[in-house]
């Protein structure tokens, strides 16, 4: 999996089941071609107890100004290669319909309130109010390779700028022509 007890990401390069399952409805088939982000993030916003302090409310931007920041940026990365830039939450999917409409986002925010990434992925999670919560982390996914784990991340607000950094050193290479 890819993380290991001590937190540290396995090797890059190996097979991700994100790649196969990414939804319900593509198991079984091939993953899609092209160079992927999922980012997740611990909590967008209210209706968990306390936890609601963790996502981007009035009271905390973290992942609201994460959010923005692909959004922002998304243009440039696409243009250096990220095809796709999904984001990740264990929140329920109206929320995430009202948040992508509050924020803008012209991404997909994908609904897991489940976990059942984290498990199949050995992705980071804590624990707040009984809840449990993915960490921040953005996997760069390549087909079924994962290429890249940006864990932990931080700070939030300069992320996406971090990612097209590593998109612009790391340039996807071209299968037809090798270059």
């Amino acid at each position: 999996m890819i993380y290991r007890r001590l937190g540290r990401p396995r090797p890059q390069g190996r097979g991700c089941p994100l790649a196969q399952s990414g939804s319900s409805d593509r198991q079984g088939y091939p993953p899609p071609p092209g160079r992927r982000l999922w980012s997740s993030r611990a909590r967008w916003g209210p209706g968990r107890g306390s936890a609601a302090r963790l996502g981007p409310d009035p009271r905390s931007t973290g992942c609201s100004q994460e959010a923005c920041g692909f959004r922002d940026n998304l243009a440039a990365l696409r243009e250096d290669g990220a095809e796709q830039v999904l984001a990740l939450s264990s929140d329920d999917s109206r929320y995430q319909q009202d948040l992508a409409r509050r924020l803008h986002l012209p991404y997909p925010l994908l609904s897991n309130p489940e976990l059942r990434l984290a498990g199949a992925l050995d992705l980071p999670t804590f624990r707040a109010d009984g809840w449990t919560l993915y960490k921040r982390l953005t996997l760069v996914v390549d087909g079924a390779t994962i290429e890249h784990v940006f864990y932990p991340v931080f700070p939030p607000d300069t992320h996406a700028a971090q990612v097209l950094d590593w998109l612009r050193a790391h340039p996807r290479s071209n299968p037809r022509t090798g270059t």
